[in-house]
């Protein structure tokens, strides 16, 4: 398939929902109290970037992260696995919150 040819190697164990669970846009990792959850969980994260075209012209472009969640045993509290934020992977979107 086109869409997920060139993506990587780890992108399929999110969309597996027996080994990750997407968190919904307005809930956190610090939210998650039980720590198997803690471990299975990951946030869409949208990331905007500066570049730079070969014509010299200058873009905004927008890209998803998958930021998984990581429990802090120390600590006992669940927070995001910043050496965990993975880019590139297909068929994930990022909705805003909408205010109330």
């Amino acid at each position: 398939d086109d869409e997920v040819c060139c993506e990587p190697k780890e992108c399929p164990v999110f969309r597996n929902p027996l080994e990750k669970t997407q968190q919904p846009k307005d809930k956190f990792c610090s939210s998650i109290e039980d720590e198997g959850e803690c471990r299975k969980a990951f946030l869409v994260l949208e990331m905007t970037q500066n570049v730079t075209a070969v014509n010299g012209t200058k873009h905004t472009v927008k890209d998803i992260a998958l930021a998984s969640c990581k429990f802090d045993t120390e600590f006992k509290l669940c927070r995001v696995d910043i050496n965990a934020v993975l880019t590139g992977c297909r068929g994930f979107e990022f909705e805003e919150v909408a205010e109330e």
